[in-house]
């Protein structure tokens, strides 16, 4: 209704918006400003410290069910945020690449509650912003991030696990 001049977001827009604001004859532009970190983080309790992306994605999909290298472990309660969630959609283009989650996962509104939700499941994994461990980041378990045959620099091994940083 011609009362919003701008809107940022931390994403770009998705099809379904992008048509809405088409049908709705509303001019548009986007920009790129910055870009921000997710991680995949765990209950303090998880001796598990670092997940190739490809595990990550078994682990969401729902092929892994237990927690590896964990005995103790059970199964893993997954937590994903709402479907029009940045976070909730980069995982399912960057890491799902079109598989849904599994049924199991547990659909967390707001990332505050899914942080909670992750703090207070043993078994939990969740995917925030880093901006939401600022403080906090101390009760999780972070999980450091690798891809095989990827170096990130030359000083590094291939293959080596990374923890996300807000730079």
């Amino acid at each position: 209704n011609d009362s919003v001049h701008v809107i940022a977001i931390a994403r770009s827009l998705n099809a379904e918006e992008r048509n809405s604001l088409t049908a709705a004859k509303t001019w548009f532009e986007e920009y790129h400003v910055a870009q921000s970190a997710i991680a995949i983080i765990a209950h303090p309790d998880n001796p598990v410290k670092e997940l190739r992306v490809g595990q990550v994605d078994s682990i969401l999909s729902g092929a892994v069910t237990a927690w590896p290298k964990w005995k103790a472990g059970g199964n893993i309660d997954i937590a994903v945020s709402d479907v029009n969630s940045s976070t909730n959609e980069i995982l399912r283009a960057l890491v799902l690449r079109g598989k849904k989650f599994a049924l199991s996962a547990s659909v967390i509104s707001g990332s505050g509650n899914l942080v909670e939700y992750v703090r207070t499941r043993r078994n939990a994994i969740g995917v925030v912003n880093v901006a939401w461990l600022k403080g906090v980041d101390q009760e999780f378990r972070i999980m450091g991030l690798s891809r095989p045959g990827v170096a990130a620099d030359s000083t590094q091994r291939i293959g080596k696990a990374y923890t996300p940083v807000q730079g």
